[in-house]
C-alpha cells in the first residue's frame, strides 16, 4: 500500500501458496471450487492457489489451511523442496519437518539464515529462499518403475523450466 514491497513485514501461508504456483508459472487468480480446506472460502484471494498446490502434491489435504497465519520458515522450505523435486529425498530422510529440514540444508535454502526454523518468516528471507529454490539444479525421476524409483538432479532449473529463463 505504501509503494514498498515491506520486505520486513511478515510472509503468510497465502502468500507462500501464491508465490509457489506464481513460481511454476500458473495463474494464481483462476477461480476455483475449494473442496479441501474449511477455513478457505473461495473468494479468498489466495484459494485457486492453495487448490492448485493440493493438485501438485505440495500440500496434504488436511481439514483447515490457516491461510492468515505466518509461514514459518521451515513451511517456507517444505514448499520449496518439493518445488524443485527433492520431496522423494525429503521423505526418505524421515519426512517433514527433519527430512525437509536437511534437505533444504543441503541444497543452500537455509545458508545464512539465523532464526529458529519454527519462526514466523518474514517477506526477505521467504525471498531469499525462493530464489535459491527457483536457482538450484532440479530433481526428476529418470526411471518409473514400482517398487523403487531413480532420481537425478538435472541441469534444469524452476527458472528455466518454468520461464525460459537460463543462469
Amino acid at each position: 500500500d505504501d509503494g514498498t514491497y515491506n520486505l520486513s513485514g511478515g510472509f503468510t501461508r497465502a502468500d507462500l501458496a501464491v508465490q509457489a504456483i506464481r513460481m511454476l508459472g500458473e495463474n494464481e487468480s483462476e477461480l476455483t471450487s475449494n473442496t479441501y480446506f474449511t477455513d478457505v472460502p473461495n473468494y479468498h484471494w489466495a484459494a485457486s492457489s492453495i487448490e492448485k498446490l493440493l493438485k501438485y502434491g505440495v500440500l496434504s489435504a488436511d481439514e483447515t489451511y490457516r491461510p492468515d497465519d505466518a509461514a514459518t520458515i521451515m513451511e517456507v522450505c517444505k514448499v520449496m523442496v518439493c518445488l524443485a523435486g527433492y520431496d522423494s529425498m525429503a521423505e526418505a530422510n524421515g519426512g517433514y519437518p527433519l527430512g525437509y529440514q536437511y534437505v533444504a540444508k543441503r541444497l543452500g535454502f537455509l545458508a545464512g539464515i539465523s532464526s529458529p526454523l519454527d519462526d514466523p518468516c518474514s517477506r526477505i528471507v521467504a525471498f531469499e529462499i525462493i530464489y535459491k529454490a527457483m536457482t538450484t539444479e532440479m530433481m526428476e525421476k529418470v526411471i518409473y518403475s514400482n517398487p523403487t524409483s531413480r532420481y537425478d538432479v538435472a541441469s534444469d532449473t524452476i527458472l528455466s523450466v518454468y520461464h525460459n529463463i537460463l543462469i
